[in-house]
């Protein structure tokens, strides 16, 4: 095999860096509680009929079970958006950037790659006498924004609490112009993160894999267990501020780690 072309490296380094650089955040955070919902209502209609059911329908109820105050309480209780507040709001975002067209052309390539990549997952052809995932059988929605947090998601554990049965996925504004190999990370966060935790007990089950077959292999000095460790500890490090705990009928009573 020859050696592989790296001719545009420089080039795409460079354009990288200039990705880094572009603070855009996206569209400004929907705040007001009237305006959220009302626009949600006019969001649902021009969604697919999948996501309509299953995200924007359920997300405006548990909202009007909120209400204006249990709302803004939340928005106060996490200001930096980090936990209870960003993931609602985030879920928002999702819907209404779909629904009002911001960035058309590369929200729907955005949204096209992250599908194929979570339908891929699930093709019957793929996983012969494999289940469906226990949580999540829709893929991601997607949207632009916080660009200093770069690309993360919100799994499918995580949106289930305030009723929405499909994962978020983020990419900094400025990836819908240029920083083309920060695309690449959407394998990771949607054939990763959004995949594991979709289903009940996969991680754990791979922490045994990991820790079993590196003790098959002779590894000694602690190493198995070192390593089965820093995965448990790593997608929870990756998924720290996801709410793990709410009430059947309120996010307000979300516990954060």
């Amino acid at each position: 095999m020859g050696a592989p072309d790296i001719t545009n490296l420089a080039n795409c380094v460079e354009d990288a860096r200039q990705a880094a650089l572009d603070k855009d955040r996206g569209p400004k955070d929907p705040l007001d509680y009237y305006e959220l919902v009302k626009r949600l209502e006019l969001a649902c209609p021009k969604l697919p009929p999948l996501y309509r059911e299953a995200a924007c329908k359920p997300f405006i109820v548990r909202l009007e079970e909120l209400g204006r105050d249990g709302f803004e309480q939340i928005l106060r209780r996490d200001p930096t958006k980090e936990g209870e507040a960003g993931l609602l709001l985030d879920i928002a975002q999702a819907i209404l950037q779909q629904a009002e067209g911001y960035l058309e052309l590369p929200t729907d390539a955005f949204q096209e790659v992250v599908a194929d990549l979570y339908d891929g997952f699930l093709s019957l052809e793929d996983r012969t006498g494999v289940n469906p995932p226990d949580k999540g059988i829709i893929a991601p929605l997607v949207k632009w924004g916080r660009p200093d947090y770069g690309p993360y998601t919100w799994p499918v554990s995580a949106t289930l609490i305030v009723g929405v049965k499909a994962a978020v996925v983020n990419l900094p504004p400025a990836f819908a112009r240029r920083g083309i190999s920060g695309w690449s990370s959407l394998a990771h966060e949607t054939g990763g993160h959004d995949i594991l935790h979709a289903d009940t007990g996969l991680a754990d089950q791979l922490t045994d894999l990991v820790y079993s077959r590196l003790v098959e292999s002779g590894l000694g000095d602690g190493l198995p267990r070192y390593w089965a460790v820093l995965f448990v500890w790593l997608e929870s490090f990756r998924c720290l501020r996801i709410p793990k705990q709410a009430s059947a009928t309120s996010v307000q009573t979300i516990v954060l780690d």
